[in-house]
């Protein structure tokens, strides 16, 4: 018997606590995530490990928005499935640009809560796993370590309430 393949997900965002918690909650939910901080991390580590699913904010602080990401994420992953979420009203206009162009992605609103993500995920044909994968977290070309965030992430508990929550 064959066990489905575990789904995918990167995550790529300017705001590294959005980044490592949700990358975090989803490896505990028995998907493998990875994240990075930057256009150009991101677009090196997709090519090397081949998301299902990718998110970006719409604003990252680089010189490519979230749908120029998405875009050439599509130029050499076509099957894989993005969604990219926004806060600001302006990003409207761009987006839609984007999909008068033929692109096609998913559009959530700031705040996303990771609950509402892992439903979208699983309706979208996510499969998880069992066993809970530790994070794999990138900023730069060298990893971050996933016991260097754990501290940072304990303090953010106080402030982020939906870190209490089972996501299962």
């Amino acid at each position: 018997m064959s066990e489905a393949r575990v789904s995918r997900v990167l995550i790529l965002d300017d705001a590294d606590v959005l980044v490592d918690t949700l990358c975090r909650i989803l490896n505990e939910c028995g998907f493998e995530a990875r994240g990075a901080y930057e256009h150009d991390t991101a677009m090196t580590v997709a090519r090397e490990f081949e998301p299902d699913f990718f998110l970006t904010g719409f604003c990252n602080s680089c010189d490519q928005n979230g749908c120029e990401s998405i875009a050439e994420i599509q130029t050499f992953l076509p099957r894989c499935q993005n969604v990219l979420f926004s806060g600001s009203a302006s990003a409207a206009l761009v987006i839609e640009e984007y999909f008068r162009r033929g692109y096609e992605f998913q559009v959530f609103a700031k705040p996303l809560h990771p609950q509402d993500f892992l439903d979208w995920l699983r309706a979208h044909g996510a499969t998880a796993g069992t066993v809970a994968r530790q994070p794999v977290l990138v900023q730069h070309p060298s990893a971050v370590v996933e016991s260097d965030l754990t501290p940072a992430i304990q303090r953010k508990k106080f402030r982020f309430g939906f870190l209490s929550r089972r996501y299962r």
